[in-house]
């Protein structure tokens, strides 16, 4: 809450508290000039009685103004305050969007170029804090809500970590090749062996693709199982990073039609959580004016 709103709550609460001593003081006044009425007659206490009450029935019309007034400076406030933090949470959720979908595409683009592993170990640090800053701010809109908007954020977030996941299995594959053809020594004969054999996986995953058969997808599975057990053969890779390989060049057409649908998404998505923060905010400024 700003120190504008807390200033307006504060002298609205001081003119409040001022008002009982009000009170106060009109009931001192009335029994004082009801003693000193006695002296004069009843037609005098009359008179001095009804002067007294009406004191006090105006202090005690001050009194409930003031709380009034207390009350609706609070919520105002309140709303204020409220708005604020839930624009704070919105603008960071799609400034940490927008920094994870650059990170993961600078990682795939710069495996490309076989940058080594040093500058690999930087994208790949810039991608995973890029990623927890995601997670991070969806939550924190998931907490603000309201509803709509937190159930847009964590799709955004869905179709985005999919995307980023794909991203940087493909820039770990794309840096397994060339650690494999740096690292190959075909004078080696398992070295020779696992080269071979990727190779026929390579083509047997190929021909998969393109003709979509039982028969060609039995094949790509044995070449695939012959070229890993070659692969690991060699030391030049754990067994995960052979999985990562083998993964990535094995088609696969329901993700990476997956991949696409959610890729296009995003900006479609990020237009509709936009349009939803914007709807909310606006709605909050008319409810407190």
């Amino acid at each position: 809450m700003d120190l504008q709103g807390i200033g307006a709550i504060a002298a609205a609460s001081v003119a409040a508290v001022g008002v009982p001593a009000a009170l106060l003081v009109g009931r001192w006044q009335m029994k004082a000039a009801v003693r000193s009425a006695d002296e004069t007659g009843r037609a005098g206490v009359a008179q001095a009685e009804a002067t007294a009450r009406s004191g006090i029935q105006q202090a005690e019309a001050t009194y409930k103004a003031a709380v009034d007034a207390v009350r609706t400076e609070a919520s105002a406030a309140q709303r204020q305050w409220r708005r604020e933090v839930q624009r704070e949470a919105y603008a960071t959720f799609l400034l940490a969007l927008q920094r994870f979908v650059i990170a993961s595409e600078r990682l795939l683009k710069e495996s490309e170029d076989a940058p080594g592993e040093e500058r690999m170990a930087e994208l790949m640090a810039a991608f995973a804090d890029a990623e927890q800053a995601m997670l991070s701010a969806t939550v924190i809109v998931e907490l603000e809500g309201p509803d709509r908007v937190a159930r847009i954020a964590q799709s955004i977030c869905d179709h985005a970590g999919f995307k980023g996941f794909w991203d940087r299995h493909r820039a770990q594959a794309t840096e397994l090749r060339f650690i494999f053809r740096e690292k190959l020594d075909v004078s080696v004969p398992v070295q020779s062996v696992a080269l071979t054999a990727l190779r026929e996986f390579e083509y047997a995953a190929w021909m998969y693709d393109e003709a979509q058969t039982a028969e060609s997808r039995g094949a790509m599975e044995r070449t695939k199982v012959a070229a890993s057990g070659a692969l690991i053969a060699t030391a030049l890779y754990e067994t995960s990073e052979i999985n990562v390989l083998l993964d990535y060049l094995t088609p696969d057409l329901i993700i990476d039609e997956s991949y696409h649908r959610r890729s296009g998404e995003l900006a479609l998505e990020r237009m509709e959580f936009i349009a939803a923060v914007r709807a909310e905010l606006e709605g909050t400024i008319s409810s407190s004016a």
